[in-house]
């Protein structure tokens, strides 16, 4: 028995919480079949239950179901008990995946897969403390160019959270690259052994990729907005913000709750109290991680120098973050015998006025900057 049965516990719990709202009766040729239980809440659908009958169990409806909820909203969260394995099996084949990494941590992944042999798989690196449902669009996109994609939640994010809550989690930034990305990749390298690996990175997902043991599995890299995050880099405005978060935001939630609970304030997903420390020292001064403060003792040494696959950099002229002054400032400690090639982007050309720091994934964009970005992944696979 996995907890103890209260009668009277049980029958409160029902009454508090049962809401009829939340059912939906499933009907196969007007014959109820099972139930489906959902809740709306603000930034996601939370499936609860899923249930057939015995007879109509294992006969598809159930992908038939998911397959057409997972269209209709950009999130979907749920929970499956560890000792059903049987539905763990059935929400991974969906795409709904758990990595392993070397030190036992589980991310949590969506692995969407195009009908037909793959051109390549594209691992996607997210920005930090974005949730891995912001690049679904993207990722469905390549899949319809006969692509692999996999987005992910780093540890510590979203549903990469230690199942204790991030009160004491004691994770670091660098562990993203050092152990997160490796783990994603090594996955897809095992899930497809003889097609070609990519990236498609943002923001951190494209600075930590030089940490990566991997990277010589990698073809090829895309990423937009990637530079250092010296904040005297940026325009006076946006570095007030940035002073309040990182200066007062973040000492006074790590005091109180002991991690960075940004989310109920609307400034971003919450984040582990040391990776935001981690973040903050090395927005302080122009190096980034590469400052000798930080690169001497050669936790961020990486390989930098070693990287082997060609790499498109791509950023906005009204992005306050990676600019024009951030971008070769990081680029500068990079070399890849693959070539690097900066591309700046900016938004009159396109035929719009912003595009900023994360509009590169914005499904508005998918006449133009996706197709550049699908062009540049077609190109390193030829």
């Amino acid at each position: 028995m996995l907890w103890g049965w209260n009668e009277e516990a049980q029958y409160e719990f029902h009454h508090e919480n049962f809401n009829p709202n939340h059912f939906q009766i499933i009907l196969t040729a007007n014959q109820p079949i099972g139930y489906l239980e959902t809740k709306n809440n603000p930034d996601c659908l939370f499936l609860s239950n899923l249930m057939f009958l015995k007879q109509f169990q294992s006969k598809g409806f159930g992908k038939i179901i998911l397959e057409d909820l997972i269209k209709t909203y950009p999130k979907i969260e749920l929970e499956v008990l560890k000792v059903n394995l049987r539905a763990k099996r059935f929400y991974e084949k969906l795409g709904f995946e758990k990595i392993k990494c070397v030190d036992d941590v589980e991310l949590a992944a969506i692995l969407l897969v195009p009908n037909g042999i793959p051109k390549a798989v594209v691992q996607i690196n997210s920005a930090t403390a974005t949730t891995k449902e912001y690049y679904l669009n993207f990722a469905q996109f390549l899949v319809e160019n006969g692509f692999v994609a996999c987005v992910f939640d780093y540890r510590g994010v979203c549903e990469s959270t230690p199942a204790e809550g991030l009160r004491g989690c004691n994770y670091d930034y660098l562990m993203w690259g050092q152990l997160d990305m490796p783990a994603v990749l090594d996955y897809l390298d095992a899930q497809f052994p003889i097609i070609p690996k990519l990236i498609v990175a943002h923001s951190v997902g494209g600075q930590e990729v030089g940490l990566m043991p991997n990277h010589h599995k990698i073809k090829g890299m895309v990423t937009f907005a990637t530079s250092v995050g010296y904040w005297n880099f940026m325009p006076f405005s946006y570095r007030l913000q940035t002073h309040f978060f990182f200066q007062i935001f973040t000492p006074i939630s790590n005091f109180l709750l002991g991690y960075v609970a940004a989310k109920r304030f609307g400034l971003m997903e919450d984040l582990p109290k040391q990776i935001v420390l981690d973040w903050r020292d090395w927005c302080s001064v122009p190096e980034y991680f590469f400052n000798e403060k930080y690169h001497a003792n050669s936790a961020a040494k990486g390989f930098f120098q070693n990287l082997t696959f060609p790499i498109q950099v791509y950023w906005a002229t009204d992005d306050p973050i990676s600019n024009a002054r951030s971008i070769p400032m990081f680029w500068q400690y990079v070399k890849s015998s693959g070539g690097i090639r900066i591309d700046c982007i900016k938004p009159e050309d396109i035929g719009e006025k912003t595009i900023g720091h994360f509009g590169f994934f914005r499904k508005k964009y998918k006449e133009t900057l996706w197709k550049m970005a699908l062009d540049d992944l077609e190109n390193f696979i030829k």
